[in-house]
């Protein structure tokens, strides 16, 4: 009596009532409805199979939910959960599957989907039963196998995620795989023998993998080319189990011999094959930019069998296969088994012979080779997968190396690459070009020369990703260049010099308003391009090679890779001179053509290790100074070089170094055949749009208003200029003549000419060098084609002219950011 008293008061409550016991009459309760539950669904494995009613559909639905509400509601319970462990007992997975194989609908689908993940997440050791995964399986190959249920893409997503989280706990449990990886025990025992009796294979079969053997890896493989969540899930669970293959040597020699190279490229090779043969580059109407707008652009009139690059169908297709790009990125960043990277990397080719096959007079073939290679190229940035893709397309032959050991291959990996050897060299597979006879860099020279604009556009974007993006494949290649490393810098004022000639020509075209804050933007711009060039990283975090005495200046050997070193590009190099032909056309090209014409000139000036001398600027060598000009500046000319009986003189050595710096800070003057065919060009179209300002009237203020409509002074502007020119000119209605006049004038036809890629001797008024221009423009014109006249209209014309004076403001920037960054002039 006194102990129950005490008990009372201590505890508060009587023996009778304790909580423990409540809590197990609870937990019996629960228990005991879970069971009943149970009971009416295993009732349901009676019913015949076919498509049921919508009553019985209800009511297996709702018996999967209660089950799955229990479980999830006693997964925030403390242990021990007898819910989850009767559920195991009893087999409830299996009892799901077969009520989803019996009750042929998706609402059915999608309730056991839930079931098994509720009981994936309340159990850690679920997951180890051989049973429990082949249930699984079972239930999700319910929507893949013959005569299955017909599902949205939800339920096939919902699918695809119990997939994930398998994978995901897999990595984090590597004990749970042998319940999900079974490699092929019958055959093993049966040949045992066998293998006893070929001791020289060390123990490593050579028997082909099996889907059987791993049906989750295959599962996921099958939608990894999906887009939307249902490839987002695949390619993640896939690369958990790729990563964790690592670790098990067992996994990695079977993902080896597996098909999942194989899969991957050939589902690659699918999704590229979905992409349209022929392309239209074009815009939706209200997407067009103004500067487009604002010029000759038409929308072209496509044939049945082309594409249109504005069309939903194409964004989809190209977005599908960038993905599955990034997927093979994604692989190869986070596998660390060398052997499974070797085995992908042996089976990644670009199509290639889509690129040969391309022509540009066929509706835009080369356009979409070209199209589809430049966005490929620009999503490339495993360096393995770069390598073997750049090497292949620039036809790089393999550097001969001295003898040395080999690093270890497994069997079933040499097994592999020599059967993709085999396959390389079958008789049918001469019937494709290969890269050694047409590389990549002939194909860009030869679409350069292309009449088709749209070809000629693409051809450029592709050349500037290989230059902004990939330098180090470009050079050698693309361009060819020498080592410049003992070259001869520019003084401060040669620097001076040029960036005057350049500030003056920009402004012949027309006033450069607001010119500090103006060119505040473009040094910024041309501080991130150089900052983000590939070459930058080098040259940034270590001082680039100075201007010392050093071997003479050697060529790169063509087609062969070298480290990034400091050169100067050749005066006949084929990509460069390419460039100047169409830049002898600027005025009449397209507005996409410009725009990629100066974005591939700016990436080869951004590289830190391309010298501008040369080809952009005048070669120091070729200054020229007037001595007696320096001494007089310098005083040196009171100075007696060797006088050394007086203190109050600078000696000897001073008196030449003060020499030095008077003679870097006067500005040079050079020979006008000194001048690059580059900058002459660009002078030569300056001398032109002076002579269409005097044939065209009001141009300067049709030019002036054209460059507020280009470049808004402010974003109260910015709506306005957005519109085509004829919706500007409607504003001016209320003036019939004005507009009228206005009109005629934008839409008057000019005949565009090529201009010469060399000076005249303007400035001395010297004649008898005005037949080399002609001499050499025609030896320019037999070896690439003279470019033919063009019609535009000065609409189109004054478009042009502005993206012009960006150009040679952008090259004023980037001479000016590289004298700062890479300290390109001397002082001394």
């Amino acid at each position: 009596m006194l102990s129950s008293t005490w008990a009372r008061l201590v505890g508060g409550i009587s023996p009778s009532t304790t909580p423990t016991k409540r809590t197990d009459q609870r937990t019996e309760q629960r228990v005991a409805r879970f069971a009943r539950v149970y009971k009416q669904l295993l009732s349901c494995r009676r019913l015949s199979g076919g498509h049921a009613d919508a009553q019985l559909v209800d009511h297996v639905c709702g018996l999967l939910e209660q089950l799955t509400s229990m479980l999830r509601d006693e997964v925030r319970t403390p242990v021990p959960h007898p819910c989850f462990s009767f559920a195991v007992s009893q087999g409830l997975a299996d009892t799901a599957v077969k009520a989803t194989q019996t009750v042929h609908d998706e609402a059915v689908v999608r309730a056991g989907i839930a079931t098994f993940s509720a009981l994936i997440n309340g159990s850690d050791d679920l997951l180890g039963d051989e049973g429990f995964a082949k249930s699984l399986m079972a239930l999700t190959d319910t929507i893949s196998r013959p005569q299955s249920v017909d599902v949205s893409s939800d339920t096939v997503a919902a699918v695809v995620e119990l997939r994930f989280e398998v994978a995901a706990k897999m990595r984090l449990q590597p004990d749970i795989l042998p319940a999900w990886f079974i490699p092929g025990r019958a055959w093993r025992r049966s040949s045992e023998e066998a293998r006893r009796s070929a001791p020289e294979a060390n123990g490593l079969d050579s028997r082909p993998s099996d889907k059987n053997d791993f049906p989750l890896f295959y599962s996921l493989i099958d939608h990894v080319h999906y887009e939307s969540p249902i490839g987002d899930f695949a390619r993640t669970g896939l690369l958990y189990i790729i990563e964790t293959a690592s670790s098990i040597a067992e996994l990695e020699r079977w993902v080896i011999e597996s098909d999942l190279a194989t899969l991957m490229a050939s589902g690659l090779g699918a999704l590229y094959s979905q992409l349209s043969r022929k392309l239209v580059v074009t815009f939706s109407t209200p997407e067009l930019p103004p500067i487009l707008a604002l010029s000759d652009y038409a929308t072209p009139i496509p044939a049945d069998d082309t594409q249109l690059s504005a069309s939903p169908e194409y964004a989809v297709h190209l977005g599908t296969l960038l993905s599955d790009l990034m997927f093979w990125q994604d692989v190869l960043d986070h596998c660390p088994s060398a052997e499974i990277k070797r085995t992908l990397l042996d089976h990644f080719e670009i199509l290639y012979p889509s690129l040969i096959e391309s022509s540009d007079v066929d509706g835009g073939s080369s356009v979409a080779a070209l199209t589809y290679l430049h966005r490929m190229l620009e999503s490339l940035r495993n360096p393995e997968l770069v390598k073997v893709t750049l090497e292949y397309l620039l036809a790089v032959p393999e550097p001969v190396q001295p003898e040395r050991p080999r690093p270890h291959r497994s069997p079933s990996a040499l097994k592999r690459r020599k059967t993709l050897d085999s396959v390389s060299k079958l008789p049918n597979a001469d019937a494709y070009a290969s890269p050694k006879l047409f590389s990549l860099v002939d194909l860009i020279n030869a679409s350069l020369r292309s009449p088709n604009q749209q070809a000629v556009a693409a051809t450029l974007k592709v050349a500037s990703v290989l230059l902004r993006c990939h330098h180090f494949y470009a050079l050698s290649t693309l361009i060819q260049a020498f080592s410049t490393t003992n070259h001869e810098r520019r003084t401060v004022g040669g620097h001076e010099q040029e960036i005057d000639s350049l500030l003056l020509l920009a402004a012949s075209i027309s006033d450069v308003d607001d010119g500090d804050e103006s060119y505040e933007g473009y040094g910024q711009d041309a501080l991130s391009s150089i900052e983000n060039h590939p070459c930058s990283e080098s040259s940034l975090s270590k001082e680039r090679p100075a201007s010392t005495k050093s071997p003479p200046a050697q060529r790169a050997a063509p087609g062969k890779l070298r480290k990034p070193f400091v050169h100067s590009i050749l005066p006949e190099d084929g990509f460069m001179k390419n460039l100047v032909r169409l830049l002898r056309v600027f005025l009449g090209n397209s507005v996409e053509v410009n725009l990629g014409l100066t974005d591939a000139i700016v990436a080869i000036a951004s590289c830190s290790f391309t010298n501008v001398e040369g080809w952009l600027l005048v070669d120091p060598i070729r200054y020229q100074y007037d001595d007696e000009e320096v001494e007089r500046k310098n005083g040196l000319h009171a100075v007696g070089p060797r006088d050394e009986s007086s203190r109050d003189f600078l000696d000897h050595q001073e008196a030449k170094r003060i020499a030095a710096m008077g003679r870097a800070q006067q500005r040079p003057s050079w020979p006008v055949a000194a001048t690059p065919p580059l900058m002459a060009t660009v002078s030569n179209l300056v001398d032109e749009i002076r002579k269409y300002r005097s044939d065209i009237p009001d141009f300067d203020a049709h030019l002036a208003q054209r460059k507020l409509l280009l470049h808004p002074l402010s974003e109260s502007k910015e709506e306005t200029t957005a519109s085509p020119p004829m919706a500007q000119t409607a504003t001016h209605q209320s003036q019939p003549q004005g507009a009228d006049a206005e009109e005629d004038t934008l839409r008057r036809n000019i005949t565009i000419r090529p201009v010469s890629t060399t000076l005249s001797d303007r400035t001395q008024g010297n004649t008898t060098q005005s037949s080399d221009p002609v001499e050499l423009d025609a030896v320019l014109g037999a070896q690439l084609g003279e470019p033919a006249p063009t019609t535009v209209t000065a609409n189109h014309l004054l478009t042009n002219t502005i993206i012009l004076q960006d150009f040679i403001l952008e090259l004023v920037a980037i001479i000016q950011v590289r004298a700062s960054v890479f300290e390109d002039v001397v002082f001394l």
